[in-house]
């Protein structure tokens, strides 16, 4: 199959996400598709592989999808490989994960967007001391992507 436009694929990826999440809620009890449309929108951009990385990221590790359905379906390999890079493999530590997210720019900046969401404790009914340990670790991952992202941004200007 050939590859889709980025716009295709944006189009897809919003179809096949949103049916994948269809009875998901978060701790909220929203939609759990809002979660990955709130990434998007954070994201600010109008790179539209780089939106479609953002809508899908937590397709595969939530929704039971894989890479290679997903690669069947036409997705360019740079999206391909942010989701295989932003799906986090719980044999992986978190802190590994995070390492690994800091190779990718377009998972920079996902993840970034990402936890900026999961972070705002107003999304939450209430909220416990499990939360807000889950906040601080987010907090450091944070600091981590920004740092690498700054990185990033250094070299491509140079």
């Amino acid at each position: 199959m050939n590859t889709l436009t980025p716009a295709q694929q944006l189009s897809l990826m919003i179809a096949i996400a949103s049916q994948g999440h269809i009875n998901q809620f978060d701790k909220g009890g929203q939609p759990y598709i809002l979660h990955p449309l709130r990434v998007m929108f954070g994201l600010n951009t109008d790179d539209l592989e780089l939106m479609c990385i953002a809508i899908g990221h937590d397709y595969i590790e939530d929704c039971q999808g894989t890479l290679e359905n997903l690669k069947s379906k036409g997705f360019s390999q740079r999206v391909l490989n942010a989701w295989a890079i932003l799906t986090h493999d719980k044999n992986v530590s978190y802190d590994e994960y995070i390492e690994n997210i800091c190779t990718n720019y377009d998972c920079i900046l996902v993840k970034i967007s990402d936890i900026t969401d999961n972070t705002k404790l107003t999304r939450l009914k209430g909220y416990t001391k499990k939360d807000m340990e889950r906040v601080e670790k987010y907090i450091f991952a944070h600091k981590k992507l920004m740092e690498a992202k700054k990185t990033y941004e250094t070299c491509i200007r140079a």
